[in-house]
């Protein structure tokens, strides 16, 4: 059987993540080996599944007709590594290990050897801490890594002709310091003293970390950390229509990430119980691993969207006399529909939950979809206190969230949530995310929420605009 391509298997990822998976088993060693050669294998058997990470959220952009993905992956990693905040200490002190390293193996006949390498080594070192980011990304790609001028330029994402000026601007330096570009490959860490090896348990468990990140949501990544704390990470996909409207923005995951903490903090500042631990970065945060409920917990305060089409006696944006709550289940083959849970029946009752999706479903919104013994289902295990419990935080939450955006003038409609159980403590906590697509919000007259997304009423750039908009506001709730 002819293997698939990485062009191949990364089209097939798109409809299958788990392939993936492949592409570390082909590619991880020569992206750990390109690591350690930079920042020493210590670091970089932290960093391996971050780029692989990052890789798997770009692949739907990456280009097919390149069907080898090393020279993407090596991209990945300079990028990766420009952003490591100790980036250029580590490369130095990695440089000056393989200095000690090949000193304890000099031996008499090979003094002199040595002594030019050593030389070279700390020429390299230096040189490595002046040049700019993309010279040096260029520059180790050529020497170390030997890729050619059109695989450089595809990595880095720049033209041909700019890496070719790298690295003719990096050879003027190179006659300064050292000998050419002859001169760094033979100063190659490796080349020097032996690395070790990555023992096949890093990459075991790398693999499964990776793995266990690519069961994604639509709009976010789950990283466990295995220490009873999670990674979330935003992506900046945006989907409507239970996956079929599809898009991605870029910068959305930071404005969402950043939306999604300030908010947090506001609630725990209201002491309400919730995941969130702190921001990692612009599009991560750090929370605790929850045993998420698998329910869908809303609140309502003006009557709109599915509300006024399972309701149609009811105008929409008529303000409710009472913050309404309902649960819906996470379906898309269903549309999400409305439950209704019958603990004195030992019924679960799902309904239609808008217009759109009992047009597909063949009735009204509404309309009994299906019904099944609560216990035998799975929601057997929610009972009648957990949701009065889960009742009362959702619509504690809304009104802190309401209230906060009302201080700014804004009319915050309604606002869908998700908890879980501490999977140590067992507490109850708000947990997932609470961004610009968790609830209707307006200002005056605009909608600055996902909803002009759901009705196509602005283009992506506006919507863009909108979310950048929503997490600097947010910055004010703290």
């Amino acid at each position: 059987m002819t293997r698939s391509s990485d062009a191949e298997l990364m089209a097939e990822s798109l409809v299958d993540a788990g392939r993936f998976g492949e592409i570390f088993d082909r590619h991880g060693r020569s992206i750990f080996r390109f690591l350690a050669r930079r920042i020493g294998p210590d670091e970089a058997g932290d960093l391996l599944s971050d780029v692989f990470l990052a890789a798997f959220e770009a692949r739907g952009r990456y280009d097919q007709s390149h069907p080898a993905a090393l020279p993407w992956l090596y991209g990945i990693a300079s990028n990766l590594l420009s952003k490591h905040h100790r980036h250029r200490a580590s490369e130095l002190r990695a440089l000056e290990r393989v200095l000690v390293q090949s000193e304890r193996h000099d031996h008499a006949d090979s003094v002199t050897a040595s002594v030019d390498a050593h030389v070279q080594l700390r020429a390299m070192a230096e040189l490595l801490e002046e040049l700019p980011a993309g010279e040096r990304d260029a520059l180790l790609l050529f020497a170390w890594e030997d890729l050619t001028y059109g695989e450089i330029a595809d990595a880095l994402g720049v033209p041909t002709g700019t890496v070719r000026s790298r690295l003719n601007r990096v050879r003027q330096r190179l006659r300064a310091a050292t000998d050419e570009i002859d001169g760094v490959r033979s100063v190659r860490p490796d080349r020097l003293a032996p690395l070790p090896d990555a023992p096949a348990s890093l990459f075991d468990r790398e693999k499964e970390r990776l793995m266990q990140a690519i069961d994604e949501g639509k709009t976010k990544i789950i990283i466990d950390s295995g220490d009873g704390t999670v990674l979330i990470r935003s992506k900046d996909d945006i989907t409507a229509g239970d996956g079929e409207k599809h898009d991605v923005i870029d910068g959305k995951a930071a404005s969402s990430t950043t939306t999604t903490c300030n908010v947090f903090q506001l609630l725990s500042s209201h002491g309400v119980p919730t995941h969130f631990i702190e921001q990692v970065d612009a599009i991560t945060f750090r929370a605790r691993r929850v045993e998420m409920i698998p329910l869908e917990l809303v609140a309502r305060r003006i009557a709109t969207g599915g509300f006024i089409d399972r309701n149609p006696d009811i105008a929409d944006g008529t303000v409710l006399a009472d913050l309404v709550f309902e649960v819906f289940e996470k379906d898309d083959a269903n549309h999400d529909p409305l439950l209704e849970l019958d603990f004195d029946g030992d019924v679960l009752r799902r309904l239609a939950p808008n217009a759109n999706a009992a047009i597909q479903l063949g009735g009204r919104a509404g309309d009994l979809i299906s019904q099944e013994p609560l216990s035998r289902s799975r929601f057997s295990l929610v009972t009648s206190e957990l949701l009065d419990a889960l009742r009362e935080l959702t619509l504690g939450t809304f009104e802190i969230v309401e209230q906060a955006w009302a201080a700014l003038g804004g009319t915050y409609f309604d606002f869908k949530i998700e908890c879980g159980v501490d999977a140590e403590t067992g507490a109850l906590l708000v947990a997932d995310v609470i961004d610009s697509d968790s609830g209707r919000l307006r200002f005056g007259a605009k909608d600055m929420s996902k909803q002009a997304y759901r009705d196509g009423s602005q283009s992506l750039p506006d919507i863009k605009r909108n979310f950048d908009e929503i997490a600097e506001l947010t910055k004010q709730f703290a």
